[in-house]
């Protein structure tokens, strides 16, 4: 099968996710209470404005990130490094994440469940295992050091 025929899905995260995660990196990497403005923020990390304004207002919306409102506001973190899950970032991007979509909690049945039984045991026990990592892995751990 040549590349592009069917599918070819990455298995991988949006490019959304992945300037999420580096920027809840980029505060965990600093002294707790590090504010900073968005502005400082896109500079320190090269990452575009106007993007990352999505990017910190899904972060705001899901409890990860405050918002300090003045002229002497910006953004901070919510909680402790140790206490952000990178599961929990991911998710906040992603949604839950699901090898295959029978997996989903809204999947409606296809007609194939007795086929497909064996592969969806499998994914399932790859995707407790994904998660199982994911949950473990606490920002503390993904602090910049440099």
């Amino acid at each position: 099968m040549n590349q592009g025929e069917i599918g070819n899905t990455f298995m991988g995260i949006s490019k959304a996710c992945d300037y999420g995660i580096l920027v809840v990196s980029f505060f965990a990497s600093n002294p707790k209470g590090y504010l900073k403005s968005k502005h400082d923020i896109a500079s320190a990390l090269n990452l575009p404005e106007e993007f990352l304004s999505k990017i910190l207002q899904q972060l705001v919306k899901n409890n990860i990130v405050e918002s300090i409102r003045g002229s002497h506001g910006g953004y901070k973190l919510l909680k402790s490094p140790q206490e952000i899950s990178l599961k929990s970032v991911i998710e906040v991007f992603e949604g839950e994440m699901h090898m295959i979509d029978c997996l989903d909690d809204n999947f409606e049945d296809c007609g194939r469940q007795n086929q497909c039984k064996p592969l969806q045991n499998v994914m399932h026990k790859v995707e407790n295992e994904i998660n199982q990592i994911l949950s473990n892995v606490s920002f503390k751990e993904l602090a910049m050091k440099g």
